[in-house]
Formats: C-alpha cells, sequence, structure tokens
C-alpha cells in the first residue's frame, strides 16, 4: 500500500481517480486511504525522492527494499490494469518515476 500511496500522490487528481477506478475494489479501499486529492500532485521530481519517501514509509513495517517493492508495484500494475490506462498515468508522472516504471516492465 505504500507504493501505492506515494505514487497515487504524484498524480493529479483526475488521474488519481482514473487509476483507482482500474483498482480491485479492495485494493480501491487500501489506495484510497489517508488521501486528499486538493494537496496532489506533491513535489517529488527525482528518482532518490521518491525512493527515499517510500523507504520511509516502510522503514515502520519491516525491511523492505524500496525500489524492489517499487519495481514489484509498477510491474504488477502494468501487467493487471488497462495498458492504455497505465500511459496515460505514466504519462503525467515525473520523468525520474516514469523511468522508474518503465525499468520495472523491462524483462528481467
Amino acid at each position: 500500500s505504500t507504493v501505492l500511496h506515494k505514487l497515487r500522490d504524484r498524480l493529479p487528481a483526475e488521474a488519481a481517480a482514473h487509476l483507482g477506478a482500474q483498482l480491485p475494489l479492495l485494493v480501491r479501499g487500501v489506495y484510497y486511504d489517508q488521501y486528499r486529492p486538493a494537496e496532489q500532485p506533491t513535489d517529488c521530481r527525482t528518482r532518490e525522492e521518491f525512493v527515499a519517501e517510500v523507504a520511509e514509509w516502510l522503514a515502520d513495517i519491516r525491511p523492505v527494499d524500496p525500489e524492489e517493492a517499487i519495481a514489484a508495484v509498477f510491474d504488477v500494475l502494468s501487467r493487471n490494469i488497462d495498458a492504455g490506462q497505465v500511459e496515460k498515468v505514466k504519462h503525467v508522472l515525473p520523468r525520474a518515476v516514469r523511468e522508474m516504471w518503465a525499468e520495472a516492465e523491462e524483462p528481467a
């Protein structure tokens, strides 16, 4: 949920809503938890800032590599969300976050 929240917070409200509509109901509830659309998108432009925010939120849970968590979420979204919607979401993300998503989609 941390990566979904941080991704959601990078999106303008309309794009966040379109992505949320594509998620399964249970995941959608988690996605919207503590959402404040008037405060979005947050100002996070670099890969390092995005990874640091995810790492900070994951620190209280258990040891998880934030870059691996981000890649896993991007991969799952790419495989399970309408491809056109994924492209629209990526288009409004900061370039550094878009590049992370592209890396997650590359075959291992």
